[in-house]
């Protein structure tokens, strides 16, 4: 299997889990022989406001590499632009694009063809 620049013998990765893929079970892992390992998943927030938990989890070490990280968002940190109030009709949800409001709103304008 091939990821990237990366070659790997074996398809079979460590996966990510919470409390246990700290730094020393990736490099146990490794020695192992297991190709590629997954850090923990990260917050984005806690990335943004230098949580010094959060960037302990982002620490690593030569011997662990190649390493995958993972990094999430939490809802409540995604800001929607705010939309006029004629448009609110065309406000997003969850399973509507920000680019498909934006298109559809070109093309009532007609700034935008199909």
């Amino acid at each position: 299997m091939k990821i990237g620049e990366y070659s790997f013998k074996a398809p079979v990765f460590l996966a990510p889990m919470a409390g246990v893929t700290d730094t020393a079970y990736r490099i146990i892992a490794h020695d192992m022989g297991c190709p590629l390992c997954f850090a923990e998943m990260v917050s984005s927030q806690g990335i943004h406001f230098r949580n010094e938990r959060t960037l302990a989890m982002l620490q690593s070490e030569p011997e662990e590499r190649p390493l995958a990280m993972q990094i999430f968002e939490h809802k409540k940190a995604r800001r929607r632009r705010r939309l006029p109030s004629s448009n609110r009709s065309a406000r997003p949800t969850s399973s509507t694009s920000t680019w498909a409001v934006l298109h559809r709103r070109l093309l009532r304008t007609g700034r935008a063809r199909l």
